[in-house]
């Protein structure tokens, strides 16, 4: 009889020792698992504000630009009235072909020496 309990004795020991490898198996499983989860939901929030700073960036760059070309348009000099006897017309051949006719106020009323007519 002593020999089956001791039988017994081991097989126990042998059961409890392997439900604790399963449950040490299980803990780093799960500890496992939750550093993915972890890393993937850092990722998530990166990304994230990547991306509000990417568009933060492209608003500002749109803004910059309006901004830009208000402060050309309102530097640009009236258009001359029709009519207008002191107005000269300039022709130009942009790089694409096509021609542009702006009208430019004269500054000057007298051409000087500086002044050269081209045709």
């Amino acid at each position: 009889m002593e020999g089956l309990d001791d039988y017994q004795r081991i097989k126990n020991a042998e059961a409890a020792e392997e439900r604790e490898e399963i449950r040490q198996e299980q803990a780093r499983e799960y500890e496992r698992s939750l550093a993915e989860d972890r890393a993937r939901q850092e990722k998530l929030e990166r990304e994230r504000i990547e991306q509000i700073a990417e568009e933060e960036r492209r608003i500002k760059e749109e803004q910059d630009k309006t901004r830009r070309l208000q402060e050309l348009a309102a530097s640009l000099p009236e258009e001359p009235p029709n009519g207008e006897s002191n107005v000269a017309t300039v022709r130009a051949r942009l790089p694409d072909g096509r021609k542009s006719l702006p009208e430019v106020s004269m500054l000057l009323k007298q051409p000087s020496k500086q002044t050269r007519i081209i045709e």
